[in-house]
């Protein structure tokens, strides 16, 4: 249903700018001041579903970004014009009115200069805006929790096109900070460029300048530090260190890589001491001019003519690229410039069918393509990495070390030793028997003491693989669109395989309950936690990255699952 006034005609429909689960974004017209005006409605219909969790969720997060954006008053921060709350026909209509930015987002912006990329400069000037506009929400408490270009509107600079003016928007997870110790834990945000603390469900102002430094390292070289899976990023924010920006683009000088990899440093303290100082860290590498371009003087390519020339291959060309050299003296003053089409091949010995592909390696700059979509809606987590199922989402994560092939020596000096082996037992076993006194057979004599009882043998228990240990991290329920961060303590004899422990409910808080399961050599799991007088839930799934992770799927009951209904990660081990 289109919304096609409110205020009594004050605000009149003229199209959808945007749509979403509870909600939209119109572009109305202001008839008092005849002025386009964005305005970002939520609807619930609460006289039908007066006590649904989620609904309630949706209008307390809509009312507190009101708040924090009311609050914030500066030339970078897109500004509220106007809030208010109607009823009609059992629907409550929340909505806020701010300005109508006809140039789009940064996102859409960069997008259709897509094949253009900006200079270090550029970046720098964008990102010193944005910076200006967190740290002024900084000091009045506010950590936005969502920094990437969508999230920044912008005005086009008809001066200088290149330098457009950016204004932050979406304080929709926006915490503050002398109430986010005591807030719920649970975790909202991008994947692709949330802290190491903001997966922890413990946000800090340096959280900020994290996202940021992903915001620049992406606009530098056209993808993020990490990709993956939901489950493959928490891991990589919380355990692998990031690449170098120049591992990408290795025309960037060195002082930019050490901005940008300081301000990804896992732990809060050892980043900049505020967003402005990485800002004006970041502009002031910026500076210093490209390294120049390296020639491959090796490869070479055969003319029409049977001549065989050598072409300086330019560093960071790409697959199906044109690129034009200069001929030899011999040919004609028509043909001095000669086109050729790169087609990149890698080599058979270069990689083998077992390997896994490395996603570190280098790549040519270009804008990330990559589709978000909603894990629960788009008021908890905005988005995840990529558009897949549930069941694909649950899979377990590749392992990051590529399998090594066996030497061929190495199994044939095994074949031998096997063999020598196999003839030193049977050596001993004929020589021990040839020296034997053979037994005599003598009738058997019935003893006159009382029979013994025979002694039952104590049943040893499976091995296991051993994961003891405490585990912090987060389950999705996909059937109650509910996200909640959980706690797991293991406890295990060495090397057996039952599990015993406890399972804590940590945001929203229920408490803690006992759990039982069992684990294999291989680090497949099982467990059943049991809450009392509520349906016990079964978790299953397989131990990650060198024991440190668990990861896997769940639903209700006690017996394997027909169909998850979830799925968890905790980790890392400690």
């Amino acid at each position: 249903m289109v919304i096609e006034e409110l205020q009594n005609g004050r605000y009149r429909f003229t199209r959808v700018l945007g749509s979403g689960g509870m909600g939209e974004v119109y572009l109305m017209q202001d008839t008092r001041v005849s002025r386009p005006v964005a305005i970002k409605v939520l609807r619930a219909e609460a006289a039908l579903y007066p006590d649904d969790e989620k609904t309630n969720e949706a209008i307390r997060l809509f009312q507190r970004e009101a708040r924090a954006i009311a609050a914030l008053d500066h030339p970078n921060i897109l500004p509220l014009y106007d809030f208010g709350e109607e009823t009609r026909d059992a629907m409550t209509i929340t909505y806020m009115v701010m300005p109508y930015c006809a140039d789009g987002s940064l996102e859409a912006w960069l997008r259709k200069r897509a094949g253009k990329p900006l200079s270090p400069q550029q970046i720098a000037s964008l990102i010193e805006q944005a910076a200006d506009a967190l740290q002024y929400a900084h000091d009045h408490q506010v950590i936005h929790l969502d920094v990437k270009p969508s999230n920044f509107l912008l005005r086009v600079n008809k001066r200088n096109p290149l330098r457009p003016t950016l204004l932050l928007a979406d304080f929709g997870i926006a915490r503050n900070f002398t109430t986010v110790s005591n807030s719920s834990r649970t975790i909202r945000g991008t994947p692709a460029s949330m802290a190491p603390e903001q997966w922890s469900g413990e946000p800090v102002f340096a959280s900020d300048q994290y996202a940021l430094a992903v915001m620049a390292y992406e606009l530098l070289v056209g993808r993020p530090p990490f990709t993956g899976s939901m489950e493959q990023l928490m891991y990589r924010h919380f355990s692998v260190q990031p690449p170098a920006p120049s591992t990408f683009y290795p025309r960037l000088p060195a002082a930019l890589d050490s901005v940008l990899l300081r301000a990804l440093a896992k732990k809060p303290e050892e980043r900049y001491p505020s967003i402005v100082d990485f800002a004006s860290a970041f502009t002031e590498a910026a500076q210093q001019p490209l390294l120049p371009e390296q020639a491959n003087p090796s490869d070479s390519a055969t003319l029409p003519s049977v001549q065989q020339v050598t072409v300086p291959m330019p560093a960071g060309a790409n697959d199906d690229q044109v690129i034009r050299f200069p001929a030899s003296s011999e040919t004609s003053e028509e043909e001095s410039k000669v086109l050729v089409n790169i087609t990149m091949k890698r080599s058979e010995e270069a990689q083998t069918p077992e390997e896994v592909p490395d996603e570190h390696a280098p790549d040519t700059p270009r804008l990330n393509q990559q589709e978000p979509i909603q894990l629960l809606d788009e008021y908890d987590l905005p988005t995840v990495i990529s558009s897949r199922s549930l069941s694909q989402m649950t899979a377990p994560p590749p392992m990051l070390v590529p399998k090594k092939r066996p030497s061929r020596r190495f199994g044939a000096l095994a074949l031998i030793s096997l063999f020598f082996i196999i003839g030193l037992v049977a050596g001993t076993i004929y020589f021990s028997a040839s020296r034997s006194p053979a037994k005599t057979l003598r009738p058997s004599i019935t003893p006159t003491t009382a029979a013994r009882s025979t002694p039952t043998a104590t049943p040893t228990p499976a091995p296991g693989l051993y994961i003891a240990g405490s585990y912090n991290g987060s389950m999705a329920d996909a059937t109650r669109g509910q996200t909640s961060l959980i706690s797991i303590v293991v406890t295990q004899n060495r090397g057996y395989a039952p599990l015993s422990g406890t399972f804590t409910f940590r945001s929203p808080a229920q408490g803690s309950y006992p759990l039982t399961g069992k684990i294999d050599t291989q680090g497949n799991f099982s467990f059943i936690v049991r809450p009392p007088g509520q349906t016990p839930l079964y978790f299953y799934g397989s131990v990650q990255y060198g024991g440190q992770y668990l990861h896997g799927d769940f639903c209700d009951g006690t017996a394997p699952c027909q169909k998850p209904a979830g799925y968890f990660t905790v980790g890392p081990r400690y």
